[in-house]
C-alpha cells in the first residue's frame, strides 16, 4: 500500500488537490463545472470532497478531507493505490472504470468532461510529492 494511513493519504492527495485548486489552468476549469465531487478511498479508508459549486475560500474550489455533509454530483470509489497511479498518469480513467478499479456514481459524461481540466495535474502531482519530501512513493 502506498498510503498506510488516512492522514498520509490526506497529506499527499488532499494537499495536492488543494494546490491544484489554486491554479487557473486546473482549478478554474473545475470551478466552471460547478460540481461537488467525492472521492471515497479504500486501503486506507478515507474521503476527499471537492466543492466547485460554491467554494468558501479564495481557491477555485474547496478540498474537504474526511466526511462532508455536501451532496456530491459525482462519487468516485477506488483504492488509495489506484488514485496514486491515476495522478501519476499511469492509469487510464476509461480503462479503470471498465476494469472496475474505479467505480463511478453519477454522470459518466460529466466525469469525462473533467479530463481536459485535470490533464496538467499529471505533471503537478510528482512535483507536489517532491515538495513535501515524498519522493519515496514516486515509483508508484
Amino acid at each position: 500500500m502506498v498510503f498506510r494511513t488516512a492522514e498520509e493519504l490526506y497529506e499527499c492527495l488532499g494537499g495536492f488537490m488543494w494546490q491544484a485548486g489554486s491554479r487557473p489552468d486546473i482549478g478554474a476549469k473545475i470551478k466552471e463545472s460547478g460540481l461537488i465531487i467525492r472521492f471515497i478511498y479504500h486501503e486506507p479508508e478515507a474521503q476527499i470532497t471537492i466543492n466547485a459549486k460554491n467554494p468558501s475560500t479564495e481557491q477555485f474550489f474547496d478540498v474537504i478531507n474526511g466526511e462532508s455533509p455536501l451532496e456530491p454530483n459525482l462519487v468516485f470509489s477506488m483504492k488509495g493505490d489506484v488514485a496514486h497511479k491515476f495522478w501519476l498518469g499511469k492509469l487510464n480513467l476509461t480503462l479503470a472504470l471498465t476494469n472496475r478499479q474505479i467505480s463511478l456514481k453519477g454522470s459518466l459524461l460529466e466525469a469525462m468532461k473533467l479530463l481536459p481540466a485535470i490533464q496538467p495535474a499529471y505533471a503537478l502531482y510528482p512535483e507536489y510529492l517532491k515538495s513535501i519530501g515524498r519522493e519515496d512513493i514516486l515509483a508508484g
